[in-house]
């Protein structure tokens, strides 16, 4: 059997039905692949928007962290204020441990 293929012409041993069948699993095989490309794209894209995501966290918290030292440095700040902040301050601290871990491990 021959068929005109792609603008070229494809011979195939067999009836009908098996020049069915080789033209199926030819066709099949592609889309496995651009289906796993699109999936390693995707993957790609979501551990860019992690990192993305990770990286503007840790910067949040070490904005916080800064107002949080000026407010600490003010003169006329009573002990329990000062309290309230220093444990905020170390809340902080522990926060960008985890989202720095995060973002290094997408890093590759």
């Amino acid at each position: 059997m021959v068929a005109l293929e792609d603008c070229a012409f494809k011979s195939y041993f067999g009836n009908y039905d098996e020049y069915k069948r080789e033209r199926e699993k030819r066709i099949a095989a592609p889309v496995k692949d651009v289906a796993t490309s699109k999936k390693q794209r995707t993957e790609a894209v979501n551990d860019e928007d992690v990192k993305a995501n990770a990286l503007a966290k840790i910067e949040r918290l070490e904005k916080e962290l800064s107002e949080l030292e000026a407010a600490m440095a003010e003169a006329n700040l009573k002990d329990e204020e000062l309290s309230q902040i220093y444990g905020r301050k170390v809340e902080v601290i522990k926060k960008p441990d985890a989202s720095m871990e995060l973002w290094t491990s997408l890093d590759h």
